[in-house]
């Protein structure tokens, strides 16, 4: 006869064998009754929805198995795509489409990252960032205004928490070169929009405008963000132009290129084509294809004057308006630096600094109340005094050299280079605009240490020959923030 042991023996041995497929059998079950629950209910007519939702429902398994295997495709990419339109995708309650889907994002990488461990010691540019976002938080014991600094806290901690994720994420070749597509496409169908919508507005008023604004409801695209937006797309389709294996994708960036471009032109904005610029002077100095972009300036620049000639006057503006009264804007935020130089008036305060030193300071222009600085070290200086400032100094200059171990014979160099110059050329649209917390920021400093982990995994493991042999000689020695475990 069977004892107690017995039987539990027989207990645990059927359990085994029949556990996975009744876990399948629930899961198909629970999946089927979802569809067909959400296929009633639009039956029904109860909603505009519902056929959404049906859609919805049906593909959810399809996306649940990409976000388990490549959370880097899916959501993360789709993020990507999304960034150009948070502005105008308003989801209620301050929410947007890319705030949800940079959620998804992090939900979805946090089990890879568990699954490959987490690195004895982190990238040198995250434990920066951490460190300014944890001084930011301590700010708050002395901020001017607490609601303000809690709204900035909150904008900055989920920035820096996506870009840590993405930072220790490990990188697939095919997610990779995905990532960098999306970041392309996004682009193209950004400019392309922007652009159409310029050149319709000109035929339908019969007058062409200096710059065009898309304004969906009492929502509107900023053209300044827009245009920052674009650099990251333009730099990874030179790098493609001139270093792609395929020339199908070569020639396709030829018309890529030509929409960024006219995209910049309806933008009109004087911070993007100086972001351009930026990037463009570091590519030509530091690249071997210094002539050929040398070229590519000079017709781009031709070009963008043909496509919008009101860009000329576009910049005399801001010379007799002072750059839309930036130049007052910085006159009264330097009397509040002086006021709080030494530990600052708390994260998200400046425009209340800005307010206390309004009426004592003249201003050439009308400016009014509650202005941001539209300089990033001044909104720094100001809100977090000369600590602050020192950790924002080192943060930025890791960030800069996360890369600095590519030498220059690697195969990546020349998008090392491309990435290195589209975040330059951020940093430099940071001294007339507020940047610090806008995603497209944060996107172009989370593709350079996802190339970074990506490139170690390489020399690593040498996903072929030729690139271990590549690696082997441009990489002297391991990174010691990173741990094996990324392979």
């Amino acid at each position: 006869m069977l004892n107690s042991t017995g039987f539990r023996g027989l207990y645990d041995v059927g359990w085994q064998q029949f556990r996975a497929p009744l876990l399948k059998a629930l899961l198909v079950i629970a999946y089927c009754s979802i569809v067909l629950a959400c296929f009633v209910n639009y039956m029904r007519g109860e909603t505009s929805l519902g056929l959404i939702y049906v859609f919805l429902a049906a593909l959810s398994p399809v996306c649940l198995y990409v976000a388990l295997r490549a959370p880097l495709v899916f959501p993360f990419c789709l993020y990507i795509v999304s960034l150009p339109f948070d502005s105008i995708s308003s989801l209620g309650s301050g929410g947007t489409l890319s705030k949800l889907l940079g959620l998804l994002s992090a939900v979805a990488i946090v089990p890879a990252v568990l699954r490959t461990g987490i690195p004895r010691r982190l990238p040198k540019a995250v434990v920066a960032w951490v460190l300014l976002l944890a001084f930011m938080l301590f700010s708050l014991l002395w901020t001017m205004n607490s609601v303000d600094g809690t709204s900035s806290i909150q904008m900055y901690g989920s920035l820096i928490a996506l870009y840590a994720l993405l930072a220790l994420a490990p990188v697939k070749k095919f997610e990779f070169n995905t990532i960098l597509a999306a970041i392309v496409l996004e682009g193209v169908i950004a400019a392309g929009l922007n652009a159409y919508l310029f050149r319709q507005d000109a035929v339908a008023t019969g007058v062409a405008s200096s710059r065009y604004i898309l304004i969906v409801g009492d929502s509107s695209i900023d053209p300044n963000l827009l245009a920052g937006a674009l650099v990251l797309p333009f730099a990874i389709s030179l790098y493609w132009l001139f270093n792609s294996r395929y020339w199908a994708l070569r020639v396709a960036m030829l018309p890529a290129l030509a929409v960024l471009l006219l995209g910049f032109a309806a933008a009109a904005s004087r911070e993007g084509f100086i972001e351009l610029a930026a990037m463009f002077a570091y590519l030509i100095v530091r690249s071997r294809h210094r002539i050929w972009l040398a070229a590519i300036l000079l017709f781009s620049s031709v070009t963008a004057l043909l496509a919008n000639p009101a860009l000329i006057e576009r910049f005399q503006q801001g010379q007799r308006d002072g750059g839309a009264g930036r130049t007052d804007i910085w006159h009264i935020g330097i009397y509040a630096l002086r006021d709080h130089w030494l530990i600052g008036a708390g994260v998200g305060n400046f425009p209340d600094a800005f307010d206390r030193e309004y009426l004592n300071v003249y201003a050439y222009h009308l400016l009014g109340w509650h202005w941001v600085a539209h300089n990033v070290p001044l909104t720094i200086a100001t809100e977090l005094g000369v600590a602050g400032s020192i950790i924002f100094c080192i943060a930025v200059f890791a960030q800069l050299t996360a890369l600095r171990k590519c030498a220059s014979d690697m195969p990546l160099s020349e998008l090392r280079l491309a990435l290195e110059g589209a975040c330059i050329a951020a940093l430099v649209a940071g001294f007339f605009a507020s940047v610090l917390n806008t995603k497209f920021l944060w996107l172009a400093f989370s593709i350079m240490l996802i190339m970074r982990t990506y490139a170690f995994k390489l020399k690593v493991q040498g996903e072929s020959r030729g690139s271990l042999s590549h690696f082997g000689r441009a990489w002297h020695r391991a990174p010691s923030e990173l741990h094996e475990t990324h392979a």
